[in-house]
């Protein structure tokens, strides 16, 4: 038998990362009005917005490009304007659907999705935010189910979906990747074992070093990273928090993130 190719296992990881989430809120059935640690966002509305990214990926996936790619860093920088937007259609499907719905909706959603497994698949897509090569726009569905999963978790009190090694790696390695496209260099290295490390310039630096390990460096755990490049911690706070380690008169990230 063949063995799947990038694309194929990439798929696989967001149809995992979303049987995570499914079956974790048939387990909790969490009240969807509980307000979110997302200001402006209750359980339900975030639900609906998982929904709708899977979706989205469906549709995506239907439909192949030749343009022009983007990188990985500004596609994930162009959801910032486009917050408020997404946030208001998620909260009117929510509001229409109610509760059972939106859970319902959810898990067809992803049955759409896990539909693709045999599918021959495109080398790049069009994505909401621009072009990416197929693997690189799941591994962003991957990077929002893992980081919504956290939020939910924070904002009920309860133990999050416990995801595997292969899905937290792969939302790890989508934002280390972002803020190394987003900042060039080899000024500080970031890293969050097991599961990456990427080297990042500081604007205005001036010179950077180019061999072997850069003089500033950085270290956190995969939660922490995840939480400061999607701004739902502040480089202070993870500082303030004994969660990041730095060395280096220049290891800070604080004008680096969060990502959008």
């Amino acid at each position: 038998m063949a063995r799947p190719d990038r694309t194929q296992r990439t798929l696989a990881v967001v149809v995992d990362a979303g049987r995570v989430v499914t079956e974790w809120l048939a387990a909790v059935d969490p009240d969807p009005a509980t307000p979110t640690v997302l200001p402006g966002w209750d359980v339900a509305t975030l639900v609906a917005h998982l929904a709708a990214g899977l979706r989205t990926a469906s549709t995506t996936l239907g439909a192949g490009t030749r343009a022009g790619l983007t990188s990985v860093g500004r596609y994930l920088a162009a959801y910032g304007p486009a917050a408020r937007q997404i946030a208001d259609r998620d909260r009117r499907q929510a509001a229409d659907l109610g509760w059972p719905g939106v859970r319902d909706d959810l898990v067809a959603a992803l049955a759409e999705l896990t539909a693709f497994a045999d599918a021959p698949l495109p080398e790049r897509v069009a994505g909401p935010r621009g072009v990416l090569k197929t693997p690189d726009f799941l591994a962003t569905r991957v990077v929002e189910l893992v980081v919504h999963a956290d939020d939910l978790g924070r904002s009920i009190e309860s133990p999050g979906p416990v995801f595997g090694r292969a899905v937290v790696t792969m939302a790890v390695r989508s934002l280390t990747e972002a803020l190394g496209d987003n900042h060039p260099g080899h000024t500080i290295e970031v890293r969050v074992p097991p599961h990456a490390a990427v080297q990042c310039g500081i604007p205005g630096d001036g010179p950077t070093h180019t061999r072997g390990t850069p003089p500033n460096v950085v270290e956190t755990d995969a939660p922490t990273f995840l939480r400061l490049a999607t701004g739902r911690v502040t480089w202070r706070e993870a500082l303030a928090g004994g969660t990041v380690s730095a060395s280096g008169i220049r290891a800070d990230l604080s004008t680096l993130l969060p990502l959008w």
